[in-house]
């Protein structure tokens, strides 16, 4: 019993991590071979230690052995059993790039929709505003993977590039399902109009809603370097079609945040220009636009209010609907 809360503990840190079903296969056998060998090792100690259990302890050993060995037969249908309660099911996309320009592949006009404003309340300004303490006075996390929301958890992983996050692993915790988005053809290239970004856009924030992957890819360095960059995609869960991607330099920040049908996101960096920005989230149509006076890094939700912090400011606004 000891082994199988061992294992699954472990199989439960591994998953958070990202590893996949085989990789917690080994690890699974490992743990429950080295678990044997310090059952035999105790039961060999303690029969050195008191020869006048000698027999009791040969009899235990020979039911160990037996359990081990029936353990041994049945660790395939085990580990099967164990990772249905785990997943439900398995999703794996490599989620094609259709262009590194805008595009709505969904038939959806923006104009239909209801959109927030913002009205701001109070700024406050300094040389540097230090992120985590302004969290922490808010009560809020400092935003970053990984994370979990009111359903799913959220982890994400670079192995293509050291530097840059590139493949995203949501769990589903009501259903169970886990999902696997492999978004580096959404970050680098190839697009199906065969152009490649002139650097590699990780993962900054993601969220699903309502079936549909939210997620921004960002280059933290300048414009210049790369202009189709900083963008918001909308990604089918259902099939890992990518339903529309926003203009560039729309949303680079550590989060975004989604309110009824609109996406509160923000882009800023040296010497260019910063801004809040509303998207429709449906089209991924800029809907509004609020300049501030740094770039804008974590947005949190509290109420009708929108705490927002950037490089040396924090404002509140009024969220109007």
């Amino acid at each position: 019993m000891k082994k199988k809360t061992l294992a699954l503990l472990i199989c439960l840190a591994f998953l958070c991590t990202g590893c996949n079903t085989s990789e917690i296969e080994e690890v699974m056998v490992e743990t429950t071979q080295t678990s044997d060998e310090n059952v035999n090792d105790k039961s060999e100690t303690s029969a050195d230690s008191d020869t006048s259990k000698e027999e009791a302890e040969s009899d235990a050993e020979n039911e160990s052995d037996a359990e081990d060995e029936n353990s041994a037969e049945n660790h395939g249908a085990s580990m099967e059993d164990q990772e249905g309660d785990l997943f439900a099911s398995e999703v794996q996309f490599e989620v094609a790039n259709p262009t590194f320009s805008k595009f709505n592949n969904t038939g959806l006009d923006s104009t239909n929709y209801s959109h927030i404003t913002l009205t701001e309340t109070k700024k406050y300004q300094q040389d540097w505003l230090d992120t985590s303490v302004w969290a922490e006075k808010n009560g809020f996390t400092l935003a970053g993977f990984p994370y979990s929301d009111e359903r799913y958890s959220y982890v994400t992983a670079n192995p293509m590039d050291p530097y840059s996050s590139t493949v995203l692993y949501a769990t589903d915790r009501l259903t169970g399902t886990a999902y696997t988005f492999n978004l580096y053809p959404l970050c680098f290239g190839p697009s199906e109009d065969g152009d490649y970004s002139a650097v590699t856009q990780h993962i900054s924030w993601a969220k699903i809603q309502d079936d549909i992957l939210y997620v921004s890819l960002v280059h933290l360095g300048y414009s210049s370097e790369e202009p189709h960059s900083s963008h918001m995609l909308a990604i089918d869960i259902a099939d890992g079609t990518v339903l529309w991607r926003s203009e560039a330099l729309v949303a680079n920040g550590y989060n975004f945040q989604i309110l009824d049908d609109t996406i509160i996101c923000g882009y800023g960096f040296t010497a260019e220009p910063d801004f809040i920005y509303l998207l429709d989230k449906h089209t991924g149509d800029k809907v509004g636009q609020y300049e501030v006076v740094s770039a804008p890094y974590q947005f949190e939700i509290v109420g009708d209010t929108l705490y927002v912090a950037t490089y040396n400011t924090s404002y509140e606004f009024t969220i109007n609907k």
